[in-house]
């Protein structure tokens, strides 16, 4: 079962040089979002790309809260919000305008599964959200990541 897949440490892969940015994945409304950020991790990790990834344990605006209130050493570099289905275009553009408010515009991206109609619409909203990344498919997650930059590097 894909669950029980999850549970185990990605292999690492070999010649990857995964960047040290801290990684924050945000379901967005329930256990289906949450069984797609795991399974996001898991890209990613096996990618190469990152070397530290979380699934928030919370979804939402509670989630966003709990990582903006840890000490700066501790912040997530990127934010990724995931999305399924079944939340609300109004509920995931408000997750979208807390999550720009805690933290950095280029810093935020948004991973959601709806059409690609309704995802463009979504992305087209006036949310603040210029500066965010939406993409509907989980692989391109690492193109976001790139997106999103080097942390500290750009400075």
């Amino acid at each position: 079962m894909l669950t029980d897949d999850l549970d185990d440490e990605p292999p690492a892969v070999e010649g990857a040089v995964g960047d040290d940015r801290r990684i924050l994945i945000v379901p967005v409304r329930g256990a289906f979002d949450s069984i797609a950020g795991q399974y996001l991790s898991h890209i990613l990790l096996r990618s190469g790309s990152v070397t530290q990834v979380d699934v928030s344990s919370s979804s939402g605006l509670t989630a966003l809260s709990d990582a903006g209130s840890r000490d700066e050493g501790e912040r997530p570099d990127v934010v990724i919000l995931m999305s399924v289905s079944g939340v609300d275009r109004q509920q995931l553009s408000y997750v979208v305008k807390r999550a720009v408010r805690e933290f950095a515009r280029d810093r935020v991206a948004v991973v959601d599964f709806r059409s690609a109609d309704d995802a463009a619409i979504a992305g087209a909203q006036p949310d603040n959200s210029e500066g965010v990344a939406y993409c509907r498919m989980p692989s391109s997650a690492i193109s976001i990541l790139n997106f999103a930059g080097k942390g500290q590097e750009q400075v």
